[in-house]
C-alpha cells in the first residue's frame, strides 16, 4: 500500500470519526431538547397540582370553619334542650296537670276549676 493510499485511508477515518461525532452531537442535542420539553410539561403539571392543592386546602379551611360553627350551634341547642328538660322536670304533677288542662281549655273554651272568668 502506498503512502498516498495510507493518507487517504487516514483522512477517510478522520472524516468518518468527525461525521460520527457530528451525528452523536446532533442526537445529544435532540435528546436535550426532548428532555427540556418533558421538563416543561412536568413543571406545568406541578403548577396545576399546586393550584389544586391550594384550592383543596382553602376548601378544607372553609369546611373546618363551618364544622366549628355547627358544633357551636349544637352546643347552644343542647343547652336549650337541657334547660327545657330541666323546666319540665321541675314542674310538679299538679302544675303539669294544670298546664295540660289550660292548654285543653284554651282550645275548648272551658275554665279550670277555681279560675276566675276575667
Amino acid at each position: 500500500m502506498t503512502q498516498q493510499a495510507k493518507n487517504q485511508i487516514s483522512g477517510a477515518v478522520v472524516i468518518i470519526i468527525a461525521v460520527a461525532i457530528c451525528i452523536f452531537m446532533q442526537l445529544m442535542y435532540i435528546r436535550i431538547k426532548e428532555d427540556e420539553k418533558a421538563l416543561q410539561g412536568y413543571e406545568r403539571r406541578a403548577e396545576r397540582a399546586t393550584h389544586v392543592i391550594d384550592s383543596l386546602e382553602a376548601t378544607n379551611v372553609q369546611r373546618m370553619q363551618e364544622i366549628a360553627q355547627l358544633n357551636m350551634q349544637i352546643e347552644h341547642n343542647t343547652k336549650i334542650y337541657e334547660a327545657n328538660i330541666s323546666a319540665i322536670d321541675s314542674l310538679d304533677r299538679n302544675g303539669l296537670k294544670r298546664a295540660m288542662h289550660n292548654l285543653l281549655s284554651s282550645l275548648t273554651g272551658e275554665r279550670y276549676p277555681g279560675e276566675s272568668n276575667d
